[in-house]
């Protein structure tokens, strides 16, 4: 998942394409993509690596034209534990 990645489902949430995204969760998923590439693997949580890792499944859903699932997908990011 890059900064890239996340500017597609940024950009559908602006467009509004993601109602029940929120703008907490779009921070949080910039914020685990930025630092996932900082940490060790067998260090960083497990929660946060996976739920970072589907992130590309709601950009292919994008691109697929399926924004109900990359809502589905996005919503609630904001409550990923980073520890």
């Amino acid at each position: 998942m890059t900064r890239k990645m996340m500017g597609v489902i940024y950009r559908a949430f602006k467009e509004g394409k993601l109602p029940r995204v929120t703008k907490e969760d779009i921070d949080k998923a910039y914020y685990c993509v930025d630092h996932l590439g900082s940490y060790d693997f067998q260090t960083y949580h497990r929660d946060s690596y996976d739920c970072t890792m589907g992130l590309k499944a709601a950009v292919d859903a994008i691109f697929a034209g399926d924004y109900d699932k990359a809502d589905s997908l996005v919503w609630g990011f904001s409550t990923v534990s980073i520890a």
